[in-house]
């Protein structure tokens, strides 16, 4: 069964149409966003280019959200942003691993062993944009099911 916010998402991107936000929409766990964030791939038939990876504020939860192949550009290219956007841009470094790093319940990986799986670092540039036109009354959990906002991510060469 599909969750009622993954069909909103599904519609807002595919609309570009951002709804307002509801409180019936609300996961009520981690795992339940991570499965609407996957609901709503499988629903725009979209490909994982990538993973951004963070904190909620001022916790030790942490959080994964896929950046979609299709929102991915190389240094140098460009989007359309419709009028009014409220985007914000975020500099990051990033980490393209170049072996896998599967999940491992309970048991958190050492700096060390992340950077021994890393293929290179470089700079990221991420484009945040919800999907819900009053974000500031969005939930983290519903932020996460929401790719935690992710809207563009711009990636340089990198090398480590």
């Amino acid at each position: 069964m599909t969750h009622a916010l993954s069909s909103v998402l599904i519609e807002a991107y595919q609309s570009g149409v951002n709804p307002h936000w509801s409180a019936h929409l609300a996961p009520q766990t981690l795992d339940e966003s991570f499965k609407i964030q996957g609901e709503v791939a499988r629903g725009l038939r979209a490909e994982v280019a990538g993973w951004k990876c963070g904190f909620q504020d001022n916790t030790d939860i942490a959080f994964g959200a896929p950046i979609f192949s299709v929102n991915q550009r190389i240094s140098g290219g460009h989007w359309h942003l419709p009028s009014g956007a409220g985007v914000k841009v975020e500099v990051e470094i990033a980490l393209r691993l170049g072996q896998d790093l599967p999940p491992r319940p309970h048991q958190p990986y050492r700096r060390e062993e992340i950077l021994a799986a890393c293929a290179s670092v470089f700079t990221g540039i991420e484009l945040v944009e919800s999907r819900f036109a009053d974000v500031a009354n969005v939930p983290f959990l519903a932020r996460v099911a929401d790719n935690f906002n992710q809207a563009g991510y711009v990636v340089s060469e990198g090398k480590m």
